[in-house]
């Protein structure tokens, strides 16, 4: 291999390396025009892509800085190019424009370009077409120069396809970064600061009844049953809950032998009486004694008749885990479970103390349901607390109840969600900035 050859190697090596070195498109246009002039000679190069689909664009032309379109030269390229593309994008190839009417319309034209040129298509493995390199020279390219060339073609094609994005949120995003184009949106972006929003908050929501009915104990004792379970269709007079009777039983009868042992004694007295002014002193005394005693039986009956408890009104029960009922004890009063009207329920929102705003009664409110988050269920806020209470995760929140306005599904007692309650018109930049806004006066002070 002669010396001259292995310069031209090292030069292609030095070529290369700089295309992979390019930080712009500006810089690899120039590199391309230019450097590549060390490797192959010619008099001039012109680089150039389609910013739109069959618009060629002539970026960049050799020893000159800023690219006149409208020039003699640039113009005829152009034309060239579009040709070209129209025909065939094709491989590296030399041609000749003279006596081309279609390109060189006026006759003199051809004079400002030497009469040998090169085709040098520049396309990615990847993204296929990038673009377009046109080299011209007064004398017959070679075919070591065409083979260099198409060598050279893959190289730039495989470096425009880092800066020649053609994805459209690409271009979109370079739309939008204009300087015109950001002055306009900061001008939209601080008039809207000025429209009116109404303020809200967001808090954990559950449907509760409206009316519940709390089944207590009528007795101090212990369940043994209960006769409905948890989601029941409850009628009134229906058997809930059976209590442990052994012991009342029990009670029943100890009261029942001492009533029988009170007349007893009472009717020997009144037998003696005619004999004894002794006995006879005790009539009254042992008629008080079984007047007691017939009391305490009837209270024990009564006692043997509560130990079963019967529904006051209809709806379904609201139980929970029976086996954290059953077989516990109960006071008297103690309540036991929920009997709820399914049609009359309300929404309970705990809204934490940190978020909270100035809510009025008949504020609007959406609730989004866990079971169905896309859709909305309208209503209002019919009172709420004015003191604080910790929730169940031992967050300090203001319990609110909302009423579901008319004609909406009524959905089902125990559902969860999120519910978002309105509060006052307040600017829109007060709505976005009020929590960094209340950190900052907090941090400060004042």
């Amino acid at each position: 291999m002669s010396q001259e050859q292995l310069a031209k190697i090292a030069r292609l090596i030095s070529f290369e390396k700089q295309i992979r070195e390019t930080r712009s498109l500006v810089e690899l246009q120039y590199t391309i025009t230019n450097e590549l002039r060390n490797i192959i000679p010619f008099t001039q190069s012109f680089f150039g892509y389609w910013p739109r689909k069959k618009n060629i664009k002539i970026a960049s032309v050799s020893d000159i800085a800023v690219v006149d379109r409208t020039s003699i030269v640039v113009s005829t390229i152009e034309r060239i190019a579009k040709k070209k593309m129209n025909e065939n994008f094709g491989e590296v190839h030399s041609f000749t424009i003279q006596g081309d009417e279609e390109i060189i319309s006026d006759s003199d034209h051809h004079n400002y370009i030497p009469s040998h040129l090169v085709w040098v298509p520049c396309a990615s493995v990847h993204k296929g077409k990038e673009g377009i390199l046109i080299l011209t020279k007064n004398t017959e390219w070679t075919s070591e120069e065409i083979e260099l060339l198409k060598h050279i073609s893959g190289t730039i094609g495989y470096a425009l396809s880092l800066f020649l994005n053609k994805n459209i949120l690409s271009s979109i995003f370079k739309f939008f970064v204009k300087g015109w184009f950001q002055f306009l949106i900061a001008i939209t972006l601080i008039a809207a600061m000025f429209v009116n929003v109404s303020l809200s908050t967001l808090g954990p929501a559950e449907i509760i009844p409206q009316k519940a009915i709390f089944i207590t104990s009528t007795i101090d004792g212990v369940i043994k049953e209960i006769k409905v379970e948890n989601n029941d269709q409850i009628e009134i007079d229906q058997p809930l809950v059976e209590f442990e009777t052994a012991e009342l039983n029990s009670q029943y009868q100890l009261s029942l032998g001492s009533l029988n042992i009170a007349k007893a004694e009472l009717l020997r007295a009144k037998q003696s009486s005619f004999a004894s002014s002794q006995e006879k002193a005790k009539i009254k005394e042992l008629e008080a004694q079984v007047s007691y005693q017939e009391e305490d039986l009837a209270y024990q009956k009564a006692l043997l008749a509560r130990a079963i408890i019967k529904s006051p009104s209809s709806g379904i029960a609201i139980i929970g885990q029976k086996s954290q009922i059953i077989g516990q004890p109960f006071s008297v009063g103690q309540k036991i479970f929920t009997l709820a009207d399914p049609k009359k329920i309300q929404v309970q929102i705990m809204v934490p103390v940190k978020d909270s705003i100035t809510i009025k009664k008949g504020a609007q409110i959406k609730l989004f349901l866990d079971t169905n988050p896309l859709k909305s269920i309208d209503g209002s806020v019919v009172r709420f607390n004015y003191e604080p209470e910790k929730t169940a995760q031992g967050i300090l929140s203001y319990r609110v109840l909302a009423l579901i306005n008319n004609n909406q599904i009524t959905p089902r007692i125990g559902l969860r969600g999120t519910a978002k309650i309105y509060g006052q018109q307040v600017k829109l930049f007060f709505y976005l900035f009020r929590k960094p806004i209340t950190t900052l006066r907090q941090f400060i002070g004042f």
